[in-house]
């Protein structure tokens, strides 16, 4: 089965939730993933990279299906 990105950031959100910031590693992100930590840095260079990624999408599900004004 093929990881995708949606996939990494949704699992990076809720280690970021459970863990905090700096309780969180790439290890394991990377072994909840199922990726080789190599390959995960292939997609995502380091955990900031992650962030933005992480607050576009929870912002995104926020404002689903509110009504444009």
């Amino acid at each position: 089965m093929k990881t995708t990105l949606q996939a990494i950031v949704l699992e990076a959100r809720e280690l970021f939730r459970d863990r905090g910031y700096d309780g969180m590693s790439m290890a394991d992100l990377a072994a909840r993933v199922g990726l080789k930590k190599a390959s995960l840095y292939t997609r995502f260079p380091s955990k900031e990279s992650l962030v933005g990624e992480v607050l576009t999408l929870t912002l995104d599900e926020t404002f689903e299906g509110l009504a444009e004004t």
